[in-house]
């Protein structure tokens, strides 16, 4: 008896102590009307977050990367339908920011540089082998 007398005393204590930061986070799918998947990810509070990955209607990736509160942050990647890597940026709170790389379909780097705030600072342009050359 003395055990439940304790804990009516004490539960209380510890409910209490608690927060209201709870999350609603869930994973997500979607999918074209052919039943490919579209695109996968999760969320929190309704926003992305987290990795997050979109497919070509032929079922191959097409990008993929960070989002932070349903803006993208990080490094995010673009693909060509052949799978190989077309590009890569930085992005910080929804704004281009810091390097990126383009890449041919045959997986040649033809673009380096920066961005700063969303403005490109430095770029350059390269030909199939490797050779520097001046950007458009």
């Amino acid at each position: 008896m003395k055990y439940i007398i304790t804990l009516i005393y004490i539960l209380p204590f510890c409910l209490n102590g608690q927060t209201e930061d709870f999350f609603e986070g869930f994973y997500v799918q979607t999918y074209y009307k052919n039943g490919e998947l579209k695109s996968q990810g999760n969320t929190i509070n309704n926003k992305k977050n987290g990795i997050w990955r979109f497919y070509y209607q032929s079922g191959e990736i097409k990008s993929e990367g960070n989002f932070k509160n349903d803006r993208l942050h990080g490094i995010w990647k673009l693909y060509y339908k052949n799978g190989e890597l077309e590009e890569k940026k930085t992005w910080k709170n929804g704004v281009i920011d810091g390097a990126f790389q383009n890449y041919s379909k045959e997986n040649e780097l033809i673009i380096t540089g920066n961005y700063v705030e969303g403005r490109v600072v430095s770029k350059k342009c390269f030909t199939a082998e490797r050779l520097e050359i001046p950007c458009e």
